[in-house]
Parts: structure tokens; C-alpha cells; sequence
């Protein structure tokens, strides 16, 4: 098992983010976690990322406890991140831009490699662009070819496909479908169902902090369909 979660909790005053969250990510296996707006899936992400500490629960990641671990150990061990909000310097290149990425695990790496990603994200004409030269879907591709330049176990993926159009939402799909191809686990934020339907193995729902599902699409459709007729 690449990633277990197990019994995470989360409190920010009175309010209950996290209650006792649990799931398990495989290696190369792609999960989509949904819920809505409060449910506690960024503040999900943030906690295995590093950028926030549990108050209860623990998390192992590729074979070690990492409860608690900064981005920076887990970057080293194989966990990277695409945020919910576009973050890019403005005055360095999209091959710099991804570049950055390589300082997580150096080991193995070369700037081929960056040309590489750059490929796969069909930027590699514009390398030498400055984020004000870039459409915003090209600037979330960026993003994610910088969080996949270090090889990483698994990567992050939160809200990529947001403010996409529908045909920029199909290339964004192909491009996480793809990772699976690559030996890349991925856990996918997303609000809607469709978006990752086509792409996931696996669909962890939450709501108010805690999750409500765990399973195939095809089994949470089925549970939809129940909820729609009682």
C-alpha cells in the first residue's frame, strides 16, 4: 500500500473539518475524492501534504509513518502537489518554472527530464514563455508538469480542471489518465462526478468532514440512484 490514512481528525475552533477520515491509496492507482464546498477535502489535502498537522490520526506514506512531516520530507519521499490556485513566479520561464520541481528529488534527474514533462503537457514550444504569455489553462499545465518532474509515488491534485473549457477539460482528463501509465498514484479533487469518472479507479466522498463513501463509480452511482428515490 502506497498511502494509508487512518482515523485523521481536524479542528479549527468549533468547527469539525476532518472527523476521523480514513482511505488507502495503492501504487499507480487514481482516486478521485468529491464532495462539496466545506466537506474537508482541501483541508484532507493540505494534512497529507505537510502543510497541516492532524490533531488525531496517522498517515504512512511509501513504507514510513509521515504523520506531521514537513512538505519538504515528503517531497523528498515521492509526494507532490498541484494547489487549488494557480502559482507562478512572473519572471521566470515555463522551463525554470518546472525546473523548480527538480529540487525535490535531484537524484536520477536531468534537465531532460524537464523537457520531458514539458513534452507531455504539449508546452515545450513554449519554454522559454513567461506565465503574462499564457493562457490560464496553460498555466495550470505548467503547474502540473512542475509537480511531475521529480518522478513522484503520488501526486496531489487539487481542482485542476476548474474554470476549464469543456475542451481543455478533456485534454486535462487524458493528461491525468495518463499517469497511471507512468507509475504515478494521484488523488483528484474535484466537485463534479464527471470530471473524473473516466479516469479513476476509485471515488472517496466526503461530507462535513466526514466520508461518506469509499468504492467504484459505478457503486456510488448505484447509492445516488438510491438517495434520488427514497
Amino acid at each position: 500500500m502506497l498511502l494509508s490514512v487512518e482515523g485523521v481528525s481536524k479542528r479549527f475552533g468549533g468547527v469539525v473539518a476532518l472527523h476521523e477520515v480514513s482511505l488507502k491509496i495503492d501504487k499507480a492507482e487514481l482516486v478521485g475524492l468529491l464532495g462539496l464546498n466545506g466537506s474537508g477535502k482541501s483541508t484532507l489535502m493540505d494534512i497529507l501534504s505537510g502543510s497541516l498537522a492532524p490533531d488525531s490520526g496517522s498517515i504512512n506514506f511509501a513504507g514510513y509513518l509521515t504523520t506531521g512531516e514537513s512538505p519538504f520530507k515528503l517531497a523528498r519521499r515521492g509526494l507532490s502537489r498541484v494547489l487549488q490556485r494557480s502559482v507562478l513566479p512572473a519572471d521566470l520561464s515555463v522551463f525554470e518554472q518546472v525546473a523548480v520541481g527538480l529540487w525535490a528529488n535531484s537524484k536520477g534527474r536531468s534537465w531532460e527530464t524537464v523537457y520531458d514533462w514539458l513534452d507531455f503537457v504539449a508546452l515545450l514550444g513554449k519554454r522559454e514563455s513567461l506565465p503574462s504569455q499564457l493562457s490560464y489553462y496553460e498555466q495550470r499545465k505548467v503547474e502540473l508538469a512542475r509537480a511531475l518532474v521529480s518522478s513522484p509515488a503520488i501526486v496531489l491534485v487539487d481542482e485542476l480542471t476548474s474554470g476549464f473549457s469543456v475542451d481543455e477539460r478533456v485534454e486535462a482528463r487524458s493528461l491525468l489518465a495518463s499517469l497511471k501509465e507512468k507509475g504515478i498514484a494521484a488523488l483528484v479533487i474535484e466537485h463534479s462526478l464527471d470530471v473524473v469518472e473516466s479516469i479513476v479507479d476509485r471515488v472517496v466522498v466526503l461530507d462535513a468532514g466526514k466520508k461518506i463513501f469509499d468504492g467504484s463509480i459505478v457503486d456510488y452511482r448505484r447509492e445516488e440512484m438510491k438517495d434520488a428515490a427514497s
